[in-house]
């Protein structure tokens, strides 16, 4: 299934927002001028905002929706937040993948819940079949951000903190 051109929900929100929440806990907050990690008072702030003001552009929708949309995205910052201390490859890749079903899980009762769909019970598992094409992507688009998002900063860090980058700092 495409629109516009573009695969549906292969974007990641939601990586950012772990990216967002996840930091490196044993820095400074100084040390991370511009934001690219932040700290927990605005770690679920700033990504609302941002998908606020995507909304303002874009257009609003069901106000049921639009809150299962916000509080999803708001529980995948309280996971980021579970996954600063417990950083390991596994737990970033589940995190993702949690934060993925979490969020098609939410969503898509809430558009059951909306009226979308019959409310009945084939009402409401007509809502998840619909949405599978667009879990699909998310899926893979969670695990194509994750890798890229987590694995670049972790190998950004290591040359960063290599020893010959160390050497030229010390000419320097």
């Amino acid at each position: 299934m495409k629109t516009n051109g573009l695969t549906p929900s292969f974007t990641r929100v939601s990586v950012s927002f772990d990216c967002f929440v996840l930091g490196d806990s044993r820095q400074q907050q100084s040390d991370y001028p511009y934001g690219a990690y932040l700290s927990t008072r605005y770690a679920i702030l700033v990504p609302l905002l941002a998908l606020f003001l995507g909304d303002l552009f874009i257009g609003f929708y069901s106000p049921v929706v639009m809150v299962s949309v916000y509080g999803s995205f708001a529980l995948v910052g309280l996971i980021g937040m579970w996954l600063r201390k417990r950083k390991s490859p596994g737990n970033v890749v589940a995190a993702a993948l949690g934060s993925s079903l979490l969020f098609f899980l939410i969503t898509n009762f809430a558009v059951w819940a909306a009226g979308a769909y019959a409310r009945d019970p084939s009402g409401l598992v007509q809502s998840y079949v619909m949405g599978l094409p667009f879990l699909k992507n998310t899926l893979l688009g969670d695990l194509f951000y994750t890798v890229s998002f987590f694995g670049g900063y972790e190998v950004a860090k290591k040359i960063v903190n290599s020893d010959r980058l160390a050497l030229v700092r010390e000419k320097s």
